[in-house]
């Protein structure tokens, strides 16, 4: 029902941008239908739409109009169900979907049946077969801008594959939303290699989320958005909706730039967005209750979080980056700038703690390897003790962290042990 809802505000949008009165069964006539099916290749694919179910008939301007007519007519006289209104019920109990069948009068019209079809053009397709709807303004009018360039990539290029306008507006938003779009020439800059061929045709290929959230982050930094997550096919699937804390992504955008020190935000900005790749699916995702910081782990991080994998200081500016990433989302999740510091200053104490070890023993390295193998605070606080006692480990500097520690939640010190990983890396390879 949600598709008729975005799809209506899409019309009442238009409306006021192109100063036209247009109702929404006339905009499904004069706007939607040409550019989604007036064509041998449609833009989009709706189950169960029995007009559209002769894919032969779209060869044909004739049979084109008919199947358009036929769609009013079923529209116009058969109760609301999932062939006439996109994302609603078979329409008896025997079909995938009749789970949703209610004897309940949902009081919808005509006109929500067009807007359902408008809707679901406007949905955000990501991986696992699931799209996303968001109710703002700049997004809707941002996808919808993006229609007509799927539709010139049909006409340009005659082995492109049609019904995929959901996957594509993935796609366009992750480059419209760009900082360095250019609306003047909107596919200039444009990622060719989502278009990828599979024998004799051209697909769209599914943008990753992350790319998807970072674009949205991009227009919305400090707000909030929801979104209605499903899936529509043979089988509907409804995951509901999903807050997306687009603060805390671009948190990760403001630390990037503090750690690397670039001079011009955008280079950062753009550096982050296309490396970026998290250890959670989309679907996993949502099941955390919100799409934020936590969603947004890095792949791989876990790994050497829980020592399963050691990470050696970086010797190519690909995994530089990479260990720039796992810096920030950490220091993000911490949400503690005083922490980065302290782990910088960590490394350094411990760094010259080692390289002060007379006549190349390894001691002092032992004793410094139990510390940043601490796996808890316990752990760790013994393995600070036997240093100090051992040593010129300076006490009062590491009496203070101990102290930090106690007070810190618990689980953020596996965080902040990591950091402190990572910086001694980079500090014992100076």
């Amino acid at each position: 029902m949600y598709t008729a809802y975005i799809g209506r505000k899409l019309v009442t949008l238009y409306n006021q941008r192109k100063g036209t009165n247009l109702n929404v069964e006339a905009f499904f006539d004069t706007v939607f239908y040409p550019l989604f099916f007036d064509d041998a290749r449609y833009l989009l694919h709706v189950h169960n739409a029995l007009p559209f179910q002769h894919a032969k008939f779209a060869h044909d301007p004739i049979k084109r109009k008919n199947t358009k007519i036929e769609l009013h007519k079923l529209i116009q006289t058969v109760a609301p169900n999932g062939s006439t209104f996109v994302g609603a019920a078979a329409s008896g109990v025997d079909g995938t979907t009749s789970g949703q069948v209610t004897s309940l009068n949902l009081g919808l019209s005509t006109e929500d049946s067009y807007a359902s079809w408008i809707g679901a053009g406007l949905g955000i397709g990501l991986e696992g077969g699931y799209s996303i709807l968001i109710d703002s303004n700049e997004v809707i009018w941002a996808t919808y801008e993006g229609w007509k360039q799927y539709r010139n990539r049909l006409k340009d290029t005659p082995n492109q594959k049609g019904n995929q306008i959901n996957t594509w507006n993935g796609v366009w938003l992750s480059h419209c939303l760009n900082k360095r779009f250019n609306s003047g020439s909107p596919m200039l800059g444009f990622d060719y290699s989502m278009f990828q061929s599979k024998g004799d045709q051209a697909g769209v290929k599914t943008q990753s989320w992350i790319k998807v959230i970072f674009a949205l982050a991009n227009q919305h930094p400090n707000q909030n958005l929801i979104a209605y997550v499903y899936s529509l096919g043979q089988m509907n699937k409804t995951i509901g909706f999903i807050q997306i804390n687009l603060p805390q992504v671009k948190r990760l955008n403001e630390i990037y730039l503090h750690l690397v020190k670039l001079s011009e935000f955008e280079i950062a900005q753009q550096q982050l967005e296309d490396v970026y790749d998290t250890e959670f699916s989309f679907k996993r995702a949502c099941m955390l209750g919100n799409i934020g910081l936590r969603a947004l782990e890095p792949s791989k991080l876990r790994e050497i979080m829980t020592g399963k994998k050691n990470f050696k200081p970086p010797k190519d500016e690909a995994t530089a980056i990479t260990f720039t990433i796992y810096q920030t989302w950490i220091t993000a999740m911490l949400d503690n700038k005083q922490l980065l510091e302290k782990s910088q200053e960590i490394a350094k104490h411990l760094r010259d703690f080692v390289r002060e070890d007379r006549q190349g023993k390894t001691t002092r390295k032992n004793l410094v390897d139990k510390i940043l193998d601490a796996n808890s605070r316990k752990a760790f606080i013994e393995n600070v003790k036997e240093a100090i006692l051992s040593g010129s480990l300076d006490d009062q500097f590491f009496d203070d962290i101990v102290t930090e520690i106690m007070f810190m939640p618990a689980d953020h010190f596996p965080l902040f042990m990591t950091l402190i990983r990572f910086k001694y890396a980079i500090e014992s390879n100076k």
